[in-house]
C-alpha cells in the first residue's frame, strides 16, 4: 500500500514534467541542431573516403572504424593496435576497444546500460555509411535497443572532427539516451610506447606512459565542473576542476590535441584511462551528457522509510556535439605544442583578439567587508554581523600596500551588501550602512580616480543564501529534475558528508541573470562571486533549460555589450572571450592517482590576453613557496585582507582564514614586491612561448619579447633576464 502511494507521487512528478511549456523565463523552445543529409556509401574494405591537402580519411567497415593519413605518412588511428590480441586485452573489453562510439543508456527501469558500437552494432551488421562533404557518417543503430546516433567524420585543414548531429539520435523504443562518448580509444598508445596523456586538471597535466600509477584506472571529471542544477551531488572535495574543454594525447610520432567545441562544451566531461591490470592503453576521450538524470527523494510519511527514483531530465542536448582535432606531428611533441595549438585555436575563431596593453599591475587586493557568524541572545540561536573592513578602511589598507611598495592593484570588495559576505541576494543592491553605505562607497570610489587601481564589486547572483530583496524561492529558484527545489548544502571535506549545522542555500533561475548583473554595474566595476566557476541547467516545469544553453545566456549577462570592466574568480574558459581580470586561477593540480606531472598549460595558452593571479599567498603555509610557483606561472601575487583582527573570522564561514588581517601579513607583500621588482611590468602583454623543467626543481619560462624567467625550487629563488 505504502509503495503504491509513493509511486502514483511519482508518476504526478513525471506528468508534471512533461506538460512542461515555454514560459515567459527568456528560453524559447529551439529545435535541436540536424547534420546536413548525406548520400549512401557502400564499403566492403578498408577504403579512402574523403581527401584535402594535407590529410586522406581511411574507413574499415570491419569494425566500423577509421584511420587519418597524412601526406608526409603519420597515421592516427580510431582503433588501438593489437587490440584483439589476447595477450595484450582480456575478452571481455575487446567490444570496448573495438568501438568507436559507446552509448550509456536508460533502459525500462531507468538501469543505465553501456552500448558498445561493435558489440552491438557491427556484430549485428547495423551499421550503415553515408558520404558526406569532406568526410564520413556513421550510422549506428542499436537496433534491440531502438536507438540510432549518428557520427560525422569531417578532415579539417589541420585534423578533422568528430561530431553527433542530436537532432538526427533517434529513440524508437524503451530505451533512451543518457550519455554519447565519442572515439574512447583514439591514437592511444600503451608503456611500450612513446607518449603521455594530457588532461585539464586545474593547470594542466601529463601522465607519462613509462609511469606505474596506483589506484584507480580512469577518470571522468565534468568539464567546467559538476551541473549542481541536476541536484544530485553528494561529496565535494578540494578539487581544482576542469576549466579548460580541451585533453590530447600522444603516441610516438602521432599526437593530437582535441577541442570540444562551442556550447557542447558545458555538456561535456573528460574521460582519462591509464594502463591498470586488464587494459594496457592510456586513453582519452570526450563523453557528452545528451539527456541529464537527476533523482528525486519521496518520503512515506507512515513508515518514515526514504526512497529515491531515478528521474530523467525532460529536455535534451540541442547543440552539435563536436570535437574537433588538431593534429601534431613529430617524435618531440610536448605539453607546449598542445598548448599553443589550442592558443591558435582560440585566436582563430575570435576567443582572443587583443593583447593586453597599458600600465601593468603589481597585484590584486580581495578584501572582505562584513559576515554573520553564529551567535544568541538570551539563549536563543541567532547570527551576528561582523564588521571586518569600512569602505573608509578598504582605503587604509591600499595606502598602507603602496606606501610598502606594492604598485597598482586590481581590487575585488566582496560582502559589501547588507547583511554581509553570503547573506543578502544581491540583485537588489543595498550597500551595508555599518561599513559606509552607499556615501561611503563613492568615497571608496573617488580615492581610487587618480590612482591607476581598479575597483570591482563582488556580486553574490548565482548562489542565494538568504530570500527577501524580490527573490522568492517558490518563482525565483532552480529546481532538480523532480521540479523540487534545488537545495544546496556545505559538505565536510574530511569524510564528504553533508554538514547539516549550515544554512542551505539556493542556486538562482538563470532568467534573472541579465537583470542582476545590470544591477551591480550600477555602482562600479562588476564582479561574480561564481560565475567563473558554477554553470548550471534548471528543470524547473514551466521551462525547463539544459545547460548548453545556460552557458551561454550566462556570457551573455556578463557581456553587456563590452563596455564595463569585469573581474571573476576561477576563470573557466567559457568567460576567456570577455578578457575579464582573472583571480583564484590555478597554479596546480588536483593529485589524482593517475596524476603526473603538473603543467602551466593554462597559463601557456592565455598569458598576455588576460591579467590573473593565483589563490591568496597570505594564506598560504608556505608563501615564499607560492611566490615561486606564481612567478613561474606568471601570476601576479594575490592576497586577502581584512582591517579587523584574523581571530573576528572564528565560527564564521571564513574560519580557518589564520592571517587575514592585513597588520598579520603586510611586511610579506612589501618583501614580495621588492623580489618582484619590475617583472610583471617586462611581461605584460606577452604570450608565452616556452616552459621546461631544465634540471631536476629548476624551471624555466619564457615569452615572446625576450624574458626568460628561472624559477630554482631548491635554492628558492627566481632570475629575470631580458634577451634581445
Amino acid at each position: 500500500m505504502h509503495r503504491r502511494r509513493l509511486l502514483i507521487v511519482l508518476i504526478v512528478f513525471v506528468l508534471l514534467m512533461t506538460a512542461c511549456s515555454t514560459s515567459e523565463s527568456g528560453f524559447p523552445d529551439v529545435p535541436a541542431y540536424r547534420a546536413v543529409a548525406g548520400t549512401p556509401l557502400t564499403l566492403t574494405e578498408l577504403t579512402k573516403v574523403a581527401e584535402n591537402s594535407s590529410y586522406s580519411l581511411w574507413v574499415d567497415p570491419e569494425h566500423a572504424s577509421f584511420e587519418i593519413r597524412s601526406t608526409s605518412g603519420t597515421v592516427w588511428r580510431s582503433l588501438p593496435e593489437h587490440f584483439e590480441n589476447p595477450d595484450w586485452v582480456h575478452n571481455m573489453l575487446i567490444a570496448n576497444l573495438a568501438s568507436i562510439l559507446t552509448v550509456t543508456a536508460l533502459d525500462a527501469s531507468l538501469a543505465r546500460q553501456e552500448l558498445h558500437s561493435y558489440e552491438h552494432c557491427v556484430r549485428n551488421n547495423t551499421v550503415r555509411y553515408q558520404s558526406i562533404p569532406d568526410g564520413v557518417r556513421f550510422i549506428f543503430n542499436y537496433s534491440r535497443q531502438g536507438i540510432t546516433v549518428p557520427v560525422d567524420i569531417t578532415l579539417t585543414d589541420d585534423g578533422f572532427t568528430a561530431q553527433v548531429a542530436p537532432g538526427d539520435i533517434e529513440e524508437t523504443g524503451v530505451f533512451t539516451v543518457n550519455q554519447i562518448m565519442l572515439l574512447p580509444y583514439f591514437n592511444s598508445g600503451t608503456s611500450d610506447d612513446d607518449g603521455f596523456l594530457f588532461y585539464p586538471d586545474g593547470s594542466g597535466v601529463i601522465s607519462d606512459y613509462k609511469k606505474d600509477y596506483n589506484g584507480p584506472a580512469d577518470i571522468t571529471v565534468a568539464v567546467f565542473g559538476f551541473d549542481c542544477g541536476i541536484g544530485t551531488i553528494e561529496v565535494v572535495s578540494n578539487v581544482q576542476g576542469y576549466r579548460m574543454p580541451v585533453f590530447g594525447v600522444k603516441t610516438n610520432n602521432a599526437s593530437y590535441l582535441a577541442v570540444i567545441e562551442g556550447n557542447a562544451s558545458f555538456i561535456s566531461s573528460i574521460y582519462t584511462g591509464v594502463m591498470r591490470n586488464n587494459n594496457r592503453y592510456f586513453r582519452n576521450a570526450a563523453i557528452f551528457t545528451y539527456r541529464d538524470v537527476g533523482r528525486v527523494f519521496l518520503r512515506d510519511s507512515y513508515t518514515t522509510v526514504s526512497t529515491s527514483y531515478t528521474i530523467p531530465a525532460p529536455i535534451t542536448a540541442t547543440v552539435p556535439m563536436s570535437v574537433r582535432y588538431l593534429l601534431l606531428e613529430g617524435d618531440d611533441i610536448r605539453y607546449t605544442d598542445m598548448a599553443f595549438a589550442y592558443r591558435e585555436y582560440l585566436e582563430d575563431i575570435g576567443v582572443f583578439a587583443e593583447l593586453l596593453s597599458g600600465n601593468a599591475g603589481s597585484a590584486h587586493l580581495t578584501l572582505m567587508g562584513a559576515v554573520e557568524k553564529p551567535s544568541s541572545f538570551l539563549g536563543i540561536p541567532m547570527d551576528r554581523e561582523i564588521t571586518l573592513t569600512t569602505f573608509d578602511q578598504a582605503n587604509t589598507i591600499i595606502s598602507a600596500l603602496h606606501d610598502s611598495g606594492v604598485g597598482s592593484m586590481s581590487i575585488f570588495y566582496m560582502g559589501a551588501q547588507s547583511g554581509g559576505y553570503n547573506s543578502q541576494w544581491t540583485r537588489s543592491f543595498r550597500f551595508n550602512r555599518t561599513l559606509g553605505g552607499e556615501r561611503g562607497w563613492k568615497r571608496l570610489i573617488t580615492s581610487m580616480q587618480n590612482t591607476d587601481n581598479e575597483l570591482f564589486l563582488i556580486g553574490e547572483i548565482l548562489q542565494v543564501h538568504r530570500t527577501g530583496r524580490g527573490f522568492s524561492s517558490s518563482r525565483d529558484a532552480v529546481r532538480t529534475t523532480g521540479n523540487g527545489l534545488n537545495f544546496q548544502y556545505d559538505y565536510f571535506v574530511q569524510d564528504g558528508t553533508r554538514n547539516n549545522y549550515e544554512r542551505r542555500w539556493y542556486l538562482s533561475a538563470p532568467s534573472l541573470w541579465q537583470d542582476a548583473f545590470k544591477q551591480v554595474r550600477e555602482h562600479s566595476y562588476m564582479s561574480e562571486a561564481d560565475a567563473g566557476r558554477l554553470v548550471f541547467s534548471d528543470y524547473n516545469q514551466n521551462n525547463p533549460v539544459f545547460r548548453d544553453r545556460t552557458g551561454p545566456a550566462l556570457i551573455q549577462a556578463l557581456d553587456n555589450g563590452g563596455d564595463n570592466n569585469l573581474a571573476l574568480s576561477y576563470g573557466n574558459s567559457y568567460v576567456w572571450e570577455l578578457q575579464p581580470v582573472l583571480y583564484d586561477v590555478p597554479l596546480g593540480a588536483s593529485g589524482y592517482f593517475i596524476q603526473g606531472e603538473e603543467v602551466p598549460f593554462y597559463q601557456l595558452v592565455v598569458h598576455g590576453y588576460i591579467e590573473y593571479s593565483g589563490s591568496a599567498m597570505n594564506l598560504s603555509a608556505d608563501k615564499q613557496l607560492s611566490l615561486l610557483r606564481s612567478v613561474e606561472y606568471g601570476a601576479l601575487p594575490h592576497y586577502f585582507g581584512t582591517y579587523a583582527p584574523s581571530a573576528e573570522l572564528n565560527r564564521s564561514i571564513l574560519e580557518g582564514m589564520f592571517a587575514a588581517c592585513y597588520l598579520d601579513w603586510l611586511d610579506v607583500a612589501a618583501e614580495q614586491a621588492e623580489q618582484i621588482g619590475d617583472l610583471f611590468a617586462l611581461i605584460r602583454g606577452q604570450r608565452m612561448s616556452g616552459h621546461e623543467e631544465v634540471s631536476d626543481g629548476v624551471f624555466k619560462t619564457s615569452y615572446e619579447n625576450g624574458v626568460i624567467v628561472t624559477v630554482d625550487y631548491n635554492t628558492r629563488i627566481f632570475e629575470v633576464e631580458v634577451r634581445g
